[in-house]
């Protein structure tokens, strides 16, 4: 019965993993015409070579966030860069 268990747990865990990729490596089409660069990191958060040399210029949030988080989003990068921009997906 264990052993069921961690296949049914490996099975979802894989699934899960699939899905996160299907999502962040499929472009919605209203967002075709932006020009950006997706990086995916592998490895535990333990490993120390996991920096990636990109320049982020700006990072759009969801439009509907709401403004605390938002602005939370805004003060934590510009404590990291405080060249990067920050702003919310315009409203339609």
């Amino acid at each position: 019965y264990k052993l069921k268990e961690k296949a049914e747990d490996i099975c979802n865990e894989q699934m899960q993993k699939q899905i996160a990729i299907d999502i962040l490596t499929h472009k919605k089409a209203k967002w075709s015409g932006e020009k950006e660069v997706r990086v995916f990191a592998t490895g535990n958060r333990e490993d120390n070579n996991r920096d990636i040399p990109v320049e982020i210029k700006r990072i759009i949030t969801g439009r509907d966030m709401d403004d605390a988080t938002f602005q939370s989003i805004k003060e934590l990068v510009k404590t990291y860069n405080p060249n990067v921009e920050v702003i919310k997906e315009p409203k339609q």
